[in-house]
């Protein structure tokens, strides 16, 4: 009886937390390659149903936001690789193209706050080309109550 109560009771915490992924995340954004490295703010906005992972990256550039819509999947070891398919913010911005990628991250769980890092590179990569590339860099946002 003892034992079933502690399988239950870990069974319980790992259920538990296995949405956590969900939520806002706010960072950093970095340009590797090709140099100068350079660094945005950066926010995924996530939801996740199983391995099916949805939201919107915002990437904060000096002279405007960009708002990108993406899906991707989440894996066992909570990594995940997701896409954004089109730039939803600003609608109307020529060579949108750029703006789209594909990330590569790891979602980590610790008492010091969860994180998520990772790489991102550019969607359309065309072979023999300098394609632009580099890291993410998230902490979970954390919902302030106001009075």
């Amino acid at each position: 009886m003892k034992y079933l109560f502690t399988i239950l009771l870990c069974f319980s915490i790992f259920i538990g937390n296995a949405q956590r992924v969900d939520g806002t995340w706010e960072g950093t954004i970095t340009l590797e390659r090709p140099g100068p490295q350079t660094e945005h703010k950066f926010q995924l906005v996530l939801k996740r149903e199983g391995k099916k992972v949805t939201g919107t990256a915002y990437i904060f550039y000096e002279d405007q936001p960009v708002a990108m819509d993406l899906s991707g999947e989440f894996f066992y070891d909570r990594s995940m690789r997701l896409f954004n398919h089109e730039v939803l913010y600003p609608t109307q911005q020529p060579n949108k193209e750029k703006h789209i990628r594909k990330y590569q991250i790891m979602y980590t769980r610790s008492v010091w706050g969860d994180k998520i890092e990772g790489y991102w590179q550019e969607k359309n990569d065309p072979i023999f080309e300098m394609y632009r590339k580099g890291r993410v860099y998230l902490k979970r946002k954390e919902n302030v109550a106001k009075a």
